[in-house]
């Protein structure tokens, strides 16, 4: 029985360290955009392998007392609640993030309507003041036409 929870708590516990050592997202708020710099303040690091040493040293053994084990547990209790509000915490801004996305689609798909509705009006514009020339054309040959016959 003791092996079991002495497995569980050693691979509990580096799940919690793998965990712990990922850092998801940059935890300075920034105030403007940044650009493209901003983006890599996100990136996930390396997470390094762990040596057996590293191992030998974070795992229960059988002399381990039941006040050590508790010292564990308790240690790794908080740092899985840390884990679950920090990832509570991502998950509420990658939700943030899909609904700016999708809200820029949205501006983006009333922009382009926007520019089709204007090329539309430029178009009847120009083809309006073509025949707008046209008719000044034919209205000053009129007018020609009229003083060369009263001359």
């Amino acid at each position: 029985m003791f092996g079991y929870v002495s497995r569980l708590v050693n691979n509990t516990f580096f799940w919690l360290v793998d965990m712990g050592e990922k850092e998801l997202v940059n935890e300075e708020e920034v105030e403007e955009d940044e650009g493209y710099n901003s983006f890599e303040s996100l990136r996930v690091p390396n997470v390094r392998k762990r040596d057996r040493r590293e191992l030998d040293e974070h795992s229960l053994s059988s002399q381990g007392t039941l006040e050590e084990v508790k010292e564990k547990f308790r240690i790794l209790k908080e740092v899985y609640s840390e884990l679950k509000d920090e990832h509570t915490r991502v998950q509420f801004e990658v939700e943030t993030l899909k609904d700016d996305r999708e809200e820029r689609e949205q501006d983006l798909g009333l922009f382009r309507k926007e520019i089709n509705a204007l090329q539309e009006e430029n178009k009847v514009m120009i083809y309006h003041r073509k025949e707008d020339r046209s008719i000044i054309n034919q209205q000053t040959q009129f007018i020609e036409q009229l003083k060369q016959q009263q001359q």
